[in-house]
């Protein structure tokens, strides 16, 4: 209970989902409709938060989130599993992690997390857990650093993951700006002129 409790006041504070905008006596409530979309995200995200301490079988989960961007860095299971895997195949526990932040995508801060996270790697453990990573990406562009790891353990129960992600970027610009010749060529020019000593 006491952790439901830090994570929902967690949640009230971050200034990002506060809505607040302050003028020289702090008492301004800013009404535009960039504030009540972060109200409405907040009460979204705290909604989700609750949905998923309160799910059965996840009594003890463990839920941390990022003071950068307030999505849910850290999550680890409580007494049953986050997720479980169908089959005991990378596939399915891959399938199982997404569905799993699908299902709780506002806590991701993702509009579609199955286009916006593409499956990287899997390796299994000496130990016989099996970790998988998912880049971020925006229309097939990789998020630098964007990365969400999950972790299941032999019988493939999701026992925790972790998100360095960010919330989906929107309607973000991916087309390149020159093209692939110019950008060689560039290149080369740099590395022509690069003094050697």
């Amino acid at each position: 209970m006491r952790i439901i409790a830090y994570v929902l006041a967690a949640l009230l504070v971050l200034p990002s989902y506060q809505g607040h905008a302050h003028n020289g006596n702090n008492s301004a409530r800013d009404s535009s409709p960039r504030a009540e979309s972060s109200r409405e995200l907040a009460k979204t995200q705290r909604d989700a938060l609750k949905a998923l301490l309160e799910a059965p079988g996840n009594r003890g989960a463990q839920v941390r989130l990022s003071r950068k961007n307030g999505i849910a860095e850290f999550v680890r299971r409580g007494e049953g599993a986050l997720a479980r895997a169908e089959h005991p195949t990378h596939d399915s526990r891959a399938q199982a992690a997404l569905r799993f932040v699908a299902e709780n995508r506002h806590l991701y801060r993702l509009n579609s997390p199955d286009d916006e996270l593409l499956f990287k790697r899997a390796r299994t453990d000496a130990h016989g857990k099996h970790h998988y990573a998912f880049q971020q990406q925006v229309r097939g562009v990789p998020v630098r650093d964007a990365v969400l790891h999950a972790h299941f353990n032999a019988d493939g129960e999701m026992y925790a993951l972790l998100a360095d992600t960010l919330p989906t970027l929107g309607d973000l610009n991916v087309e390149p700006r020159i093209s692939a010749d110019d950008a060689l060529h560039v290149v080369r020019t740099q590395i022509a002129s690069a003094h050697v000593e």
